[in-house]
């Protein structure tokens, strides 16, 4: 028998309100892959991928790992990033982050499943190979990995690699990205 996974709604300084996540989803231990895969986005021209990680980008999961609370400006983060690039997952969660963080940040689950890169190793391999000589897309994670740093930088990709620290709202991040489209 599994606990019930919690998710806690709300910016940290608001009084958690924990809703069980086997009540809104009760196929979320199956195979997210499955259920998403005809719901994937069409790629759109002229946009660059970003790759989102999720824990300690838009999720703090601390303490209880069976509790989630989305970060402050989550779903503005979201909005923003869904609008201006083709995102796809970069995290353990693969597309099992369809089945939570697009409802949780407001967004119609209909309307927001991002495909997910699945990877062995480290990330930034990965990234480089899905992307090959491309250099029009940007990596958003929590995470400074001192090998994955190396390995974007000889690729001479280091710049994007966005990092979005617990210790700055997700504000941030979103101008950063601005300023990485070529925004001001």
């Amino acid at each position: 028998m599994s606990l019930p996974l919690h998710v806690v709604l709300g910016p940290p300084r608001d009084p958690p309100a924990a809703v069980e996540v086997g009540a809104l989803y009760p196929n979320l231990q199956e195979d997210a892959h499955t259920i998403f895969s005809e719901k994937q986005p069409e790629e759109r021209a002229g946009l660059p991928r970003l790759y989102l990680d999720v824990d300690g980008v838009l999720v703090e999961c601390y303490g209880n790992p069976r509790a989630l609370q989305l970060r402050a400006g989550a779903g503005s983060f979201l909005r923003f990033a869904a609008d201006h690039f083709n995102v796809i997952w970069c995290t353990a969660w693969r597309e099992k982050a369809n089945l939570l963080i697009p409802a949780l940040a407001g967004f119609p689950v209909e309307g927001y499943a991002f495909p997910a890169l699945a990877w062995r190793g480290d990330k930034a391999q990965a990234i480089l190979l899905h992307e090959g000589t491309a250099k029009w897309w940007v990596w958003v994670d929590d995470e400074d990995n001192k090998v994955e740093r190396e390995c974007l930088k000889g690729a001479g990709v280091l710049r994007n690699l966005v990092l979005a620290t617990a210790s700055k709202p997700l504000i941030h991040v979103t101008w950063k990205l601005k300023r990485w489209l070529g925004g001001t």
